[in-house]
Formats: structure tokens, sequence, C-alpha cells
């Protein structure tokens, strides 16, 4: 009997409390604590309470591990996304190489090295879709898609590269200018497919040698002059208009062998010829070789040789091709199409 006294006197100082701070009426406080069972609602009303307080916390607990998980993994995404970047740059780099290295050729069917296709923005950057990759280490993967835009007379390529991991994306954009289109570089006369016959060093009497030809139907750019002789020592190698008048000349070094020595003009210097226009291309010194041409006048990279020529003192003259097949003097162009 004293211990149920005891424990009745507890609950009741205890729930009077309770219901103190939870009931501001005294109406209502009087009647509840005036009424059997009080203590069981309040206790459920505590209970409710408490377990909303824990569902809030573990809400909030279990959002900021989420929250910090993803922060993890963001970062990982967002290093795989800048290796999509990185990578891009670094081909990119390679292929502004002349020639092109063969890998540029098989970047995603796409040929940096040899220019842009007209129509690469319709087909939304790479024609067989975006450059793809992954990292072994991490597990995570990138995708870079390209867009190529022109500023200001500037042609540039766009790049967007996703990188994931663990289903979180994060995505870098950036822009970088497109790498100079590098063009071949064409030779006429010493092009194996167009030079034949045999080699001498006899012809000793003329002043200058060489050949007259047509430009394309395009303007050329020509970026070396060569030339070739039995001595070694250095010669003049010049390019005449039509009417015989010095365009160009540029001394050339040779050292007396059978192979091709060429001068490489300055940039700035280098002459522009006008499409469908006749031109003659000599090496000015004695004892130069001559080889059959077998056959001109024939064409040479789109390029027309159409005769032989020589200067004899100061008379600029050209062989018949039908009747001789002498190439006097070796003399020759290098050019680029002009843009």
């Amino acid at each position: 009997m004293r211990f149920r006294a005891i424990k009745n006197k507890i609950r009741s100082v205890s729930t009077e409390k309770l219901a103190r701070k939870v009931f501001s009426s005294p109406q209502i406080l009087n009647k509840i604590l005036n009424q059997r069972g009080t203590s069981i609602y309040l206790a459920l009303v505590v209970m409710l309470i408490l377990l909303s307080i824990g569902v809030g916390l573990s809400t909030i607990i279990v959002g900021q591990l989420k929250i910090k998980r993803g922060i993890e993994n963001s970062v990982v995404a967002f290093y795989a996304a800048d290796t999509g970047i990185e990578k891009i740059l670094y081909e990119e780099k390679l292929c502004r190489q002349i020639p092109c290295p063969a890998y540029c050729r098989g970047w995603p069917a796409m040929d940096i090295c040899l220019g842009l296709p007209e129509n690469y923005t319709e087909l939304g950057g790479f024609y067989n879709g975006p450059m793809t990759g992954s990292l072994d280490d991490t597990g995570s993967n990138y995708k870079v898609w390209l867009n190529y835009v022109t500023e200001d007379g500037e042609r540039k390529v766009e790049l967007k590269s996703i990188g994931e991991y663990k289903g979180v994306k994060r995505a870098i954009e950036t822009a970088m200018s497109v790498a100079p289109e590098p063009t071949s570089e064409f030779a006429v006369w010493q092009d194996p497919a167009c030079g034949s016959g045999s080699l001498t060093s006899s012809v000793a009497f003329f002043t200058a040698g060489g050949y007259k030809f047509m430009t394309p139907d395009f303007d050329i750019i020509v970026t070396k002059l060569c030339g070739r002789w039995p001595a070694a020592g250095t010669r003049d190698v010049k390019i005449l208009n039509s009417g015989g008048s010095q365009v160009f000349s540029i001394p050339v070094l040779h050292d007396g062998s059978a192979n091709w020595s060429c001068a490489e003009i300055p940039e700035s210097a280098r002459p522009t010829l006008n499409a469908n226009t006749e031109y003659y291309v000599m090496e000015y010194a004695t004892g130069y070789y001559k080889q059959s041409p077998a056959g001109l006048p024939k064409p040479c990279n789109n390029v027309g040789i159409e005769a032989s020529c020589y200067v004899w003192f100061t008379m600029l003259q050209c062989a018949d091709p039908l009747t001789d097949n002498t190439m006097f003097g070796q003399a020759d162009i290098i050019f680029v199409p002009s843009p």
C-alpha cells in the first residue's frame, strides 16, 4: 500500500507539471487532471513529440550525410569532366603539328589537321556522337561535345564535358580558338611522279635553266624554292613572270649530290602567284643537271609544266617539247594553295 501511494503521488506530480506546460488554460487543465486515464494521453502526446523530434533529427542527419557523400562524388565527377577537356586540348595540340600525326587522322570521326567540315555544326559535333572516355582508377567517365562557332571573324570550338560518378554529374564548358588549318605543301618537278630520266652535268653554257609553268585555277603561295647542281655551293633560284621579269629570288645552298635542296621563304615574303598564269622558275649558274622530262607539257600537282627553258646570255628561251626532251637546269617550287 505504501509503494502504491508513493507511485500515485509521483505520477500525479509529474502529470501535473507536464500538463501545466502543455495546456495553458486553467479550466482545461483542471478538467483533465480530474479525469482518470489522463496520464496515458499525455504520455502519448509526449511520445509523439519526441518521435517527431527524432524523425526530424534523423532526416537532417541523413540529408547531411547524403550531401557529404554527394560532394565527394561531385568532386570525382568534376575531375572526370576536366579530364575530358584536357584530353581534347592535348590531342588538339598534337594535331597542330605538320605533318599531321597519323593518330589525329583517326581522331573520333574528325581530322583536325586537315581542317573542319563545313557542315560540322549541323552534325552536332563528332559524326558518331560525343567523344567518351573513362578513368579506370575511379570508375568515373566523361563525354565531350563540340560545337564550332565564328565570333568576330575568328572560328572557335565550344567544348562541353560532362563527368559522371555514381550517378552524380558535373559539367565544364569552355571555348578555344580552332587550330590554323595546316595545308599540305606540293612540289612540282621534283615530285617523283613528274621527274624522270637520267641526270648529267654536261649543260655548262647557259646562264640559267629551269621550266615554264602554268599555275592551277586557284592562286598559290610559294613557300620554298629548290634546286640541285653538280658542285656544292650556293646559287640563286628565281621566279620570273611571263615577261621574264623577276618576281622573287632566294639563294639555295646545295651539297652537290643528286638530292634536292630547298630554301624556306620567310612567311612575310612568300610570293603569291595568280591562278591560270604563266611563270618561270630558274636556277642561275653554270654546270646544271639536265633530265629527260618524258613528255612535256604535263601536269604535276595541278601545275602544268609547259616547257624546259634556259637563259642564253640575256635571252630567255624555251625548248620545243616536241623535239627536245631535255630539262635544262634543275629548279623547282614548293607551294600551298592560297586560302
